[in-house]
Order: structure tokens, then sequence, then C-alpha cells
């Protein structure tokens, strides 16, 4: 069972998915948009009856809320657009490397770098790339593509072994009808004995 994230993890998650332009242009914004709040807030209100009590309880949390998010929530951010980007550096680096020497490159990396080679080369196709981080080179559905509304899965198989199997790709074809994807890659260093093409429909059709 996945472990539940917690507020920060789906801040850094929310960080790890922005361009890091975007990423800390929204970090300085709503900084500095909960500093305004904090600051205009840290005067305390009066209550003047008992009605005014829920006034003065409402404006106090706010003040809490704004002084401590306004450094909660930027820094989660930050620190998720700090690893996206210098993921997306080492991406671009394997990338580069394995066009100037496929064959030796990709045949010594580890299954890691070659999911995140796999996930560079569809981001240059104009796909958006999410990974589902398995847990060992065959650990399930390693990415996540999107592209103009549809959504696809990517098995890497990094095999050592010429031939990826059938059974490889029918395996996908299970899971890709689960979650509702259109289709789905695998992609090997190798080879497959089963077209791409046919597994993409056979997918959208289920």
């Amino acid at each position: 069972m996945a472990r539940r994230q917690g507020f920060f993890d789906d801040l850094m998650s929310i960080g790890l998915k922005l361009p890091w332009k975007v990423g800390v242009a929204a970090a300085v914004v709503i900084f500095v948009a909960l500093h305004v709040v904090s600051v205009y807030t840290q005067t305390s209100v009066d209550a003047k009856s008992l009605a005014d009590m829920g006034a003065v309880v409402q404006h106090q949390f706010i003040h809490v809320f704004a002084e401590l998010f306004q450094y909660i929530i930027p820094a989660g951010l930050l620190i998720g657009t700090t690893v996206g980007y210098f993921k997306q550096q080492r991406s671009g680096a394997l990338f580069v490397s394995a066009q100037a020497n496929p064959k030796p490159t990709i045949a010594s990396m580890s299954w890691r770098d070659f999911e995140r080679l796999v996930g560079e080369v569809f981001r240059r196709q104009g796909f958006v790339v999410s990974g589902f981080g398995g847990q060992g080179p065959d650990g399930g559905v390693d990415l996540g593509l999107t592209k103009n509304g549809q959504r696809y899965l990517v098995q890497c198989k990094h095999w050592r072994k010429r031939q990826v199997g059938v059974t490889v790709v029918r395996e996908l074809n299970g899971v890709v009808s689960a979650p509702g994807a259109h289709g789905g890659f695998v992609v090997t260093a190798g080879s497959s004995r089963a077209r791409r093409g046919s597994l993409r429909s056979r997918a959208a059709s289920g």
C-alpha cells in the first residue's frame, strides 16, 4: 500500500511538475501575498460584544495561517522546482550522450537512467511526462504521458537480453485498460516481438 503523502510532500510534487521559472515565480507571488496578509492582520481586533468574538477568532486564524504558510508553501514549491530542474538537466545530458553514441551509452546505463532517458525522449516529442517510480527495474508502469488530452502509460525494459517477449506487452495492455488510458508503450534497449501500434489500438478499444 502506497504511503500517504503529507502537505509538504504534495507541495514538492507540484513544484516538481512545474517549469522552474513558473515554480520560482509562483513561490515569490505566494510569499508576497501571504506576507501582506500577515502584516495587515497583525493588529489585534477588540471584541466589543459577544457577537464580535467570531470575527476576532477568524481574524486571528487568518493571521496565524498567513504567518506560518508564507514560508512553508514557497519552500515546498522551491524545493520541488529545484529537484525537477536538476532532474531535467540530468535527463537532457543523458539524451545528448545517447544521441552521440547510442548503443554503448544505453547499454551502460542503470535502469533508472534508462527510464529518465525514455522520459526525455517523450518530453521532446511534446508529451507531459510524470514518473510513477517503481521500486526496481521491473517495478510496473514507469511513466505516464499526457498529450492533447490523451493519457498513455510506459513500461521501460532495460534488459541485457536481445528481445522482450510478447508477455510483457500483454501485461501492459491489461494495465492500460484499468486506469482508462488511451494506450501504452513498451520501450526496450533491445527489441520487442509485438508492434507498438497493435498495443495502442487494443488498449484504446478496451
